[in-house]
C-alpha cells in the first residue's frame, strides 16, 4: 500500500517536484490542484486500509507492538523514505503554487508524516499488528529530513 502511495504521487507529481525557481505570487489553481489531489489520496489511501486491507483482519481494543529490533530495520528505512518522498513532494508542489517558504515547509515538510501516521493507528487497532512507536519516529525523522535540509541547506542535500 506504501509503496503503491508513494510511487502514485511521484508520477503525478513528477513535473511540478523538480522547480528550482520558485513564483513570487500565490497561483490559486496550482494550491487548489495541490490540496484537492493530496486530499484525494488521502481519502483513497485511508479507504483502502479500512474496506481492503484490513478487510478480514479481526478489530481489538487498541494496542502496541515492540517491532524495533524486527525486520532487519528494512520496515523503518520504508517508513522513512516514504515520509521524505512525500514530504518531499508536498513542500516542493506548495512552493512551485507560490506558497511562501515557512508555510511549505510546516504543510508540506510535515505531510509525509501526516499521510503516514493513520497507518500506524490501523495497526493498532487489528489483530497481527500493533502501533509501532518506531514507525512513527521513522515516519518523523523522514519528514524531518526534508525539513532540516530545507531550514540548514535550502535545498536536499542529504538524502
Amino acid at each position: 500500500m506504501r509503496i503503491f502511495f508513494t510511487l502514485s504521487l511521484l508520477l503525478l507529481l513528477q513535473g511540478t517536484v523538480y522547480c528550482q525557481q520558485w513564483p513570487d505570487s500565490l497561483n490559486r489553481r496550482k494550491l487548489y490542484t495541490a490540496i484537492a489531489t493530496e486530499a484525494a489520496f488521502y481519502t483513497a489511501g485511508i479507504s483502502y486500509l479500512q474496506f481492503i486491507w484490513y478487510r478480514d483482519k479481526e478489530r481489538v481494543p487498541f494496542h502496541f507492538y515492540n517491532d524495533g529490533a524486527g525486520y532487519k530495520q528494512i520496515d523503518k528505512f520504508g517508513h522513512a523514505y516514504g515520509a521524505y518522498i512525500e514530504s518531499y513532494i508536498g513542500y516542493h508542489w506548495l512552493r512551485a503554487a507560490g506558497v511562501k517558504r515557512n508555510k511549505a515547509l510546516i504543510y508540506g515538510g510535515g505531510l509525509g508524516f501526516v499521510l503516514q501516521a493513520p497507518i500506524e493507528v490501523f495497526d493498532g487497532l487489528y489483530e497481527g499488528w500493533g502501533f509501532s512507536a518506531w514507525d512513527i519516529l521513522a515516519n518523523a525523522a523522514g519528514s524531518g529530513i526534508v525539513i532540516g535540509n530545507e531550514l540548514l541547506f535550502g535545498e536536499q542535500l542529504v538524502k
